[in-house]
């Protein structure tokens, strides 16, 4: 008959015998990267900081051997929901990183939510993820999109003085959550809201800035004409002049 004490040295030669397992099973981590397009750059920088922190260690966390697995979002959110279920159902993640942008994070956060999957964001700064729609497995190692325009607005309006601004930004949730938490704290401080400072004309243009078309320089170049006192900006990236026929047009044009 198993006495007590048998029964209790049993269960913990068992429990050891579990720890050392899972002390040798690889920690799988999961990233989210883009590899092409405008969204390039930013993946690879993200993926190559992650890469040196762990060569720097050895390539091991708490004593596990790191497996890490790259997935390529290609910077589209319904793409970035299935590299996020490929790696969790597929390769057995324990732990997803990045992705790149605040639209694939919105994408892919009720999903690792409902799978109980850590989520650990380095790039994309979506604010809903940590306020309006929490998720509770995420964890957040950058700024939200609007945070470093705070400052900035008050800025602009109480110690510059500014009270009409335009804002160009590109037409997705980082540009448009930059721009909203620009104006919030830009009218708190005293400036004006800009459907009251702009005309039916101007309110038309502004329009026309927050399209993702990349003619920014003509756009710049047309409110520098303007000689507005102030242009707060979230651009990816600049086409140059030479490959847009339209922006001699646009600058002649008025």
């Amino acid at each position: 008959m198993l006495t007590r004490r048998q029964a209790l040295a049993g269960t913990a030669a068992l429990a050891m015998t579990s720890r050392s397992a899972l002390a040798a099973a690889p920690l799988r981590i999961g990233m989210l990267s883009v590899k092409s397009g405008a969204l390039a750059a930013g993946g690879r920088q993200m993926e190559d900081g992650f890469r040196l922190f762990l060569r720097e260690r050895g390539n091991r966390i708490a004593g596990r051997e790191v497996e890490f697995i790259v997935a390529d979002t290609g910077g589209q959110p319904a793409l970035a929901k299935t590299r996020a279920q490929e790696l969790v159902q597929r390769s057995g993640v324990h732990v997803v990183v990045g992705p790149v942008a605040a639209f694939e994070a919105l994408a892919i956060s009720d999903y690792l939510q409902e799978a109980g999957v850590p989520f650990l964001c380095a790039s994309a700064a979506a604010e809903d993820l940590t306020q309006r729609r929490l998720n509770p497995w995420f964890v957040r190692t950058s700024s939200t999109s609007a945070q470093p325009c705070h400052p900035l607005g008050e800025y602009a309006a109480r110690d510059l003085g500014y009270k009409r601004i335009i804002a160009i930004a590109d037409d997705f949730a980082f540009g448009q959550e930059q721009t909203s938490g620009f104006q919030r704290a830009f009218e708190a401080a005293g400036g004006n809201h800009p459907e009251q400072a702009l005309g039916a004309a101007e309110r038309r243009r502004l329009r026309l800035l927050h399209r993702p078309d990349q003619r920014y320089r003509c756009r710049l170049r047309r409110l520098r004409r303007r000689q507005r006192p102030a242009l707060p900006a979230t651009i990816r990236r600049v086409r140059p002049e030479a490959e847009d026929p339209d922006c001699r047009s646009d600058d002649h044009g008025g």
